[in-house]
C-alpha cells in the first residue's frame, strides 16, 4: 500500500505549523536562559545553530534576547555594589573606575600617591648571593 496523496496545500500548512511550534518553544525558552543561546538551545529542545538561525532570520525577537541580558547584568551590578557596600577595595576602585568618572575619579591619576620609602639591607647577603 503507498503513502496517500496530500491535498494540494496541505505540505504547506503542516510547514507553518512546524514553524509556528518552533517559535513557541524557542520564545518560552529565553527566560531564565541568561540571554546565551546555548541554554535556549537546552531548554526549547534544539541545535544552538537553529537559535542561532532563528535569531538572525527573526531580528524582531532580538529585543526578548537583549532583555534577559541586560537583567542579567542588573543581578551582576547589584552584586558588585554588595561587595562594595562591605568594603571589597577591588570591587569600590572597579566602581570607581567605571561610574565615578564624572565625579573626576581616574584610576590613572597619580598625582595624589605618596611616594613610598623603600629600604632594603643588603649586609647578609656574600658575594655568591648566599646569607
Amino acid at each position: 500500500m503507498g503513502r496517500k496523496a496530500r491535498p494540494p496545500g496541505e505540505k504547506e500548512v503542516i510547514r507553518q505549523q512546524r514553524a509556528e511550534d518552533k517559535k513557541k518553544k524557542i520564545l518560552a525558552a529565553i527566560p531564565g536562559s541568561l540571554g546565551l543561546k546555548k541554554n535556549i538551545a537546552i531548554k526549547a529542545g534544539f541545535s544552538w545553530v537553529i537559535i542561532h538561525e532563528f535569531f538572525l532570520d527573526n531580528p524582531e525577537f532580538q529585543a526578548l534576547l537583549d532583555h534577559e541580558r541586560e537583567q542579567v547584568l542588573d543581578r551582576a551590578e547589584e552584586q558588585l555594589y554588595k561587595m562594595s557596600e562591605t568594603a571589597d577595595l577591588p570591587a569600590i576602585k572597579f566602581l570607581l573606575s567605571m561610574i565615578g568618572k564624572h565625579r573626576g575619579y581616574n584610576p590613572e591619576d597619580t598625582t595624589n600617591s605618596q611616594p613610598i620609602n623603600i629600604s632594603l639591607n643588603f649586609s647578609k647577603v656574600s658575594k655568591e648571593g648566599k646569607k
